[in-house]
């Protein structure tokens, strides 16, 4: 029983957090890795599309809440430039949201 609450308390441990960090980051890269190889590009597409809901929520919370007025192609562009970012910088933000998560569940389960 004290080896679980050891556990956990490394878990919920900012060392136990950069821990889960890296090791979902080896996750994110095998599995973008195996899903291209296995299943081919739809593989890679998925968990693209994965990170890029991720970068989606990240870039909306530093983005200023701000109406723009642009015509329809200034809108595409925008969207194009948002969504290639989204998915680059939803494969740095996905591992730390999912160890908070973790980290979440484990010291509410305590």
């Amino acid at each position: 029983m004290e080896n679980k609450s050891r556990f956990k308390q490394f878990l919920s441990s900012r060392s136990g957090k950069i821990v889960m960090i890296i090791i979902l980051y080896g996750i994110l890269l095998c599995l973008l890795t195996l899903a291209t190889e296995i299943v081919g590009d739809t593989g890679g597409l998925i968990i693209g599309i994965i990170c890029g809901i991720f970068g989606w929520k990240a870039l909306n919370k530093i983005r200023p809440n701000v109406f723009l007025i642009m015509p329809v192609i200034g809108w595409f562009i925008y969207f194009c430039i948002k969504g290639i970012l989204s998915v680059m910088i939803g494969c740095f933000v996905a591992p730390f949201v999912i160890a908070k998560w973790i980290t979440e569940k484990i010291q509410i389960g305590e």
